[in-house]
């Protein structure tokens, strides 16, 4: 499970994919309310091998896995899995929808732009699935830095939206079509405090500035409550430290200014 992807499917079990060790490439189901067999099961193994990638569950109940790099070339493709599928039938390659590798000098219909690890991937109303960068500037050299991906079609959008270079080192779905992300850090590795939303619902999508964090944050997690504003925790700081303390985020507040 170390360095794998999760997410969790509309009937409560966890997948997991990826990672390093004995399972790299492999996919795990984790069904908490099992008790008279084991929670862990095993379905088909996965086109391709992956460090750091992103599960995502779509609304039909698959989930989009993207990114992670161990060096597989074909982790350059987007993949579907689908647990309600056949056996030998649960995995589907989004061939049509291959992205570069690091070196940037694809061809069409190759789309020539690279995405590592950890991408931050989100479904809309639309269906369309929409990639909001990655936790560092090192990660994401390219740009633009935000696309939308088609997952039925295999096509990818590019996004060219005002400003580009957001980094985040985390960001989450905290409203329909609304993605907030905050930190991260830039190409000297240097954690950062700040923080974008965007609404995708706007007749023209831009990423707007909101009040920084408190702490400089990368590696941390954003969390989406209940009452619709968001938590920041966990995470070092610029001087490497574990930052022990936790902010809250009111997206409805006005922004200073």
């Amino acid at each position: 499970l170390f360095c794998s992807g999760h997410s969790q499917m509309p009937d409560g079990r966890i997948v997991f994919g990826g990672g390093i060790g004995g399972g790299v490439g492999g996919t795990s189901l984790y069904n908490a309310d099992s008790i008279a067999v084991s929670p862990w099961s095993t379905p088909d193994a996965p086109p391709a091998q992956r460090f750091y990638p992103t599960c995502t569950t779509l609304a039909r109940g698959n989930v989009l896995v993207t990114g992670g790099d161990i060096g597989d070339p074909n982790a350059n493709t987007p993949n579907t899995f689908d647990a309600k599928a056949p056996s030998g039938l649960q995995w589907d390659i989004l061939q049509e929808a291959t992205f570069c590798d690091a070196s940037l000098s694809c061809a069409p219909p190759i789309y020539n732009f690279h995405i590592n690890f950890y991408p931050f991937m989100f479904q809309l109303s639309s269906g369309l699935v929409l990639y909001a960068g990655s936790e560092t500037a090192y990660y994401d050299p390219t740009s633009p830095k935000t696309r939308l991906l088609n997952p039925v079609a295999e096509t990818w959008t590019d996004l060219f939206l005002v400003p580009d270079a957001i980094i985040g080192g985390s960001a989450v779905h905290f409203r329909p079509n609304r993605v907030m992300k905050a930190g991260g850090s830039d190409s000297t590795f240097t954690p950062t405090n700040q923080a974008y939303t965007l609404d995708m619902n706007a007749i023209v999508p831009s990423w707007v500035q909101q009040p920084s964090m408190g702490f400089a944050r990368q590696d941390f997690y954003l969390v989406a409550l209940a009452d619709g504003s968001i938590l920041s925790i966990g995470g070092y700081d610029q001087s490497f430290q574990s930052v022990l303390t936790p902010e809250i985020f009111d997206p409805s507040a006005p922004v200073p200014g």
